[in-house]
């Protein structure tokens, strides 16, 4: 991400959508916790891909299925464009991603799945 749009002379800034106050799953502890960990997980990732403090949250602007990270690019005119989001769908299944992974015709990268609990169950959508 950092050398593509490198390329094109591009800066970004990456934001963490947060749970909405309504949301999948928090009727019952089990979910909370998953929302919990979803959510810490991305923390993580972005602060070893941007660095702690280079990132900033979003409250309550992840989907009602789960937490996103945002990647937004400005443009020449320093205005704020929504570029690209990971997204991460929690779900009862188990799904172990492969090092590259096809949703929806779409090729996509593992970068996450380091930084994911091996009981937290989720989807990753990149768009």
């Amino acid at each position: 991400m950092k050398h593509v749009y490198g390329v094109f002379g591009m800066t970004y800034k990456l934001e963490r959508s947060t749970r909405p106050k309504k949301a999948v799953g928090l009727d019952t502890p089990d979910g909370v916790k998953r929302w919990d960990d979803a959510e810490d997980a991305l923390a993580a990732a972005l602060d070893k891909f941007a660095g702690p403090g280079n990132w900033k949250d979003n409250p309550g602007d992840g989907a009602f299925y789960g937490p996103k990270i945002d990647i937004k690019v400005f443009d020449c005119m320093e205005r704020v464009h929504q570029c690209a989001t990971i997204q991460v769908r929690l779900s009862r299944c188990s799904l172990v991603l492969p090092a590259t992974h096809w949703v929806a015709g779409c090729r996509v990268m593992k970068i996450l799945s380091d930084f994911m609990h091996e009981d937290l169950n989720f989807t990753l959508i990149f768009s």
